[in-house]
């Protein structure tokens, strides 16, 4: 092919129809010629208008390889084959060129459906690597005409999706898969109420890589190249001269005020699929990720404030490297997919996190619990000496204990962990704060303990005082008697009686209270208190007292003139 064509712009980046130019194009066809129109559309720079001038001859601006990639087709150009004037060529701007940047890519969903309804063969230019790539594939442009194609037109179009860059053109997968993404775009819109094949027929061409340097792929692309001219020249013009401006001037003003392809934005509706996308592979990614299997893993026994830590840290690397593979997406739609991310990950260590925090509370309800014990448990220091000097106020002692006051002093810990937690995890702090309500129960229970055992002391206590009262008095009673008929007894006796003193302070340090401790561990050993046995002990205990008391009177005895 060494002819060239002449190419004119059809419709510019303004969106105005240049019928007049387009008008003078058509005239210069016989009247009653035929024509097959071909249209391109796709991503910008994949090298849609160098593969319409190998296919047609044509002399589409393309892309300068020494320099920066840029915007080479802006607006919609017309040409006509060289070699066959039947066959009318319709080069498209990239659909995400900055002029579609600018006006939220409603141009590009307009120029794609305006090419899609006038057009009998539509090339669908797609890079073999992006199939799996939502802009790669172009598939919101598709799913965006698609919708509104029965509407316009119910012609049939012939799709043919020229698959780029493909590293193995005998494999059949790239192919399928090309073939499932049209029908996929095609039955996820409003035109799902129509079956595909009544309206588009899809087939799919792989080339290789059209800027290789080496001969073998060059020729490779050649050869494709040719096989798809072959197929294309070789259909029968079908749109008359008439039928083709008619169209163009009634189609492109219908589409222009169809508000259908301006909402959603292909920018929108790209940057929701990469950044659902991006979000869908980090999670999942993480049963293989080193720092989520670590907090998945932790230990029981772990702090919640240790967990929430490592969590935090976790997520901050995470979603940093979201945001640096959806940089460059709309920031509300990226923020969203990131809340959700950081949701989700949060929501996969739920169980783990209200394991960590039950241990935890019930751990330090215990701890608690005892500390309560030995707190109300300190109060009966003093209570034993006190009996004994009838100074020991039960009732005083009840209405001086708060409980309140005593467990208030032990639960500012649990405020501080529960009041930790992160907003997500608060629901389980109801369900751990009952472990804790139990702290009040049990410093009620402890003190009904020691005010029963104080009961019982303070009882033994009086008994044992007014027996030793009450044997003082006696030896006293007697003492006094015998002196009235001896004097030399009356010196004994009032020597006697200020021994009295010195002999209880004896009794009571080495009898008296040993004596006592021994019931307080016996109950604390039992838990329970038998009085016919405590009885029979302060029984003995008085009998000693006394047995020591005649003793050391008998001891001096001879030295007051008394024999035993």
């Amino acid at each position: 092919m060494t002819e060239v064509s002449m190419n004119i712009q059809m419709i510019g980046s303004d969106e105005v129809l240049l019928e007049n130019m387009v008008t003078n194009f058509i005239d210069r066809r016989p009247a009653d010629e035929n024509l097959t129109v071909v249209s391109i559309i796709g991503r910008q720079n994949t090298g849609k208008s160098h593969l319409l001038n190998c296919l047609f001859g044509t002399n589409f601006n393309v892309l300068d390889p020494q320099e920066n990639y840029g915007q080479t087709t802006r607006g919609i150009w017309i040409a006509q084959c060289p070699t066959n004037p039947s066959i009318v060529v319709i080069d498209i701007e990239g659909s995400d060129s900055s002029t579609n940047a600018q006006n939220g890519t409603s141009f590009a969903n307009r120029a794609a459906l305006f090419a899609l309804t006038i057009s009998d063969v539509l090339l669908l230019n797609m890079e073999a690597r992006g199939l799996g790539q939502y802009e790669g594939g172009s598939l919101p442009l598709l799913q965006t005409i698609f919708g509104e194609k029965i509407s316009l037109s119910p012609r049939r179009t012939r799709v043919e999706v020229t698959l780029r860059d493909c590293r193995n053109l005998t494999n059949d997968v790239d192919r399928v898969r090309a073939e499932e993404i049209i029908r996929e775009c095609w039955n996820s819109g409003p035109a799902s109420n129509g079956r595909l094949e009544d309206y588009i027929e899809v087939s799919v061409v792989t080339f290789p890589n059209a800027t290789d340097s080496g001969q073998a792929i060059q020729n490779e692309f050649q050869s494709k190249v040719a096989q798809l001219r072959e197929k294309l020249t070789g259909l029968t013009p079908t749109q008359s001269r008439a039928t083709f401006l008619n169209n163009v001037r009634t189609i492109w003003p219908a589409i222009r005020s169809n508000e259908n392809l301006n909402i959603p934005s292909f920018n929108e509706t790209l940057s929701t699929h990469r950044c659902k996308t991006i979000m869908q592979q980090e999670l999942s990614l993480l049963d293989s990720n080193v720092g989520f299997s670590q907090l998945r893993d932790m230990e029981d026994t772990t702090s919640s404030e240790s967990f929430q830590r490592s969590l935090a840290a976790f997520l901050t690397s995470t979603l940093e490297r979201f945001d640096e593979r959806a940089e460059g997406f709309i920031p509300e739609v990226r923020d969203e997919f990131k809340a959700i991310l950081q949701e989700e990950i949060i929501e996969k260590l739920e169980e783990k996190f209200s394991s960590i925090l039950w241990t935890e509370t019930s751990k330090k309800v215990e701890e608690k619990k005892k500390l309560i014990s030995s707190n109300l448990r300190a109060m009966k220091k003093g209570i034993v000496s006190s009996i004994f000097t009838l100074t020991f106020n039960l009732e005083a002692f009840e209405s001086n204990i708060d409980v309140d006051s005593v467990v208030e002093a032990h639960v500012g810990e649990f405020e501080q962990i529960f009041g930790g937690c992160r907003e997500e995890y608060r629901k389980f702090v109801p369900f751990c704060q009952d472990k804790v309500d139990t702290l009040k129960d049990h410093a009620e229970r402890e003190k009904m303990k020691i005010k029963e055992f104080h009961k019982i002391i303070v009882s033994i206590g009086k008994g044992v005082l007014i027996l030793v009262g009450g044997g003082a008095s006696v030896f006293c009673g007697v003492s006094i008697i015998l002196a009235s008929f001896r004097p030399a007894f009356a010196a004994w006796s009032q020597a006697a009686r200020s021994k009295i003193p010195t002999i209880l302070e004896y009794m009571l340090q080495n009898i008296i209270t040993p004596a006592a401790k021994i019931c307080v561990q016996h109950m604390m050993e039992h838990r329970k208190v038998i009085v016919a046995q405590l009885g029979k002990q302060m029984f003995n205990l008085s009998m000693a007292m006394v047995a020591v008391l005649l003793k050391n009177i008998s001891d001096q005895s001879h030295y007051y003139g008394f024999r035993d």
